[in-house]
């Protein structure tokens, strides 16, 4: 959307998205997986870096929701879910 294209309209199933959760000792399953969200991140920062204040105000929905808004709450949906991810791993003493 940030760069012009229409909504797709197609709705994506968790399963879909993610996949199954795998063999936690599948280290190519993992790279896969790491190098999925850097494509992700990378494509989204790519998108993100010619825009003007401007254009992030702009509406990318039929709601009229700003470019702006989304994007932040993707991001923050995002780091909620890495917060969980640390909390958890440090319950299990995964992390100091």
């Amino acid at each position: 959307r940030l760069a012009g294209d229409p909504p797709t309209g197609r709705a994506i199933d968790n399963d879909a998205t993610f996949g199954s959760p795998g063999d936690p000792a599948d280290d190519e399953g993992w790279a896969r997986a790491v190098q999925g969200l850097r494509d992700a991140y990378g494509g989204l920062h790519a998108a993100l870096a010619p825009q003007t204040d401007a254009e992030l105000d702009r509406p990318l929905n039929s709601r009229r929701t700003p470019a702006v808004t989304m994007i932040s709450g993707t991001v923050m949906h995002d780091a909620y879910h890495i917060g969980q991810i640390v909390l958890l791993r440090r319950l299990q003493g995964s992390w100091c």
